[in-house]
């Protein structure tokens, strides 16, 4: 599920840089640009 990929991939970079660089983020924006179902 696209979605569900998007909100753990924001949860997981506020996560990050709060942890290593210690500032608080107010949103992280994911951008779906192409996907690609040719397998």
């Amino acid at each position: 599920n696209i979605r569900e990929v998007s909100r753990n991939v924001q949860q997981n970079v506020t996560r990050a840089i709060n942890e290593i660089v210690g500032m608080d983020v107010g949103e992280v924006n994911i951008h779906i640009e192409d996907i690609d179902y040719s397998e």
